[in-house]
């Protein structure tokens, strides 16, 4: 079974947050707690900004994917939008308040 690209690309601000959410999560795993300060939240202002920028483009008509099992519309495409907006300034706070706190990041082990 063929994928065909433009059904891929409906969903490739979900394939670009989701890719990044596990690549945040393995390298809080791997880097040691010394490389951790705020790069961790930079890559997830990366992820969501680069899933904004596959969101614009789909606006205006809609379009319909997966056999029609997917469906882009303005009103899809307002809440997309708004959902990254919101993630953005959350994690843009959290940056600040996690250092100011000291907050471990993920590994509770010293």
């Amino acid at each position: 079974m063929k994928i065909p690209e433009i059904d891929l690309y409906l969903i490739a601000p979900e394939i670009v947050i989701t890719a990044f959410g596990f690549l945040v999560l393995l390298l809080d795993v791997f880097l040691p707690r010394a490389q951790k300060k705020g790069y961790l939240g930079v890559v997830s202002l990366v992820g969501i900004f680069l899933a904004f920028l596959y969101t614009w483009p789909q606006m205006g008509s809609a379009k319909s994917g997966f056999e029609g099992m997917f469906i882009s519309d303005g009103y899809a495409l307002f809440f997309k939008i708004i959902f990254l907006i919101i993630s953005f300034l959350t994690v843009l706070v959290s940056i600040g308040y996690i250092q100011r706190e000291g907050i471990a990041f993920g590994n509770i082990m010293p």
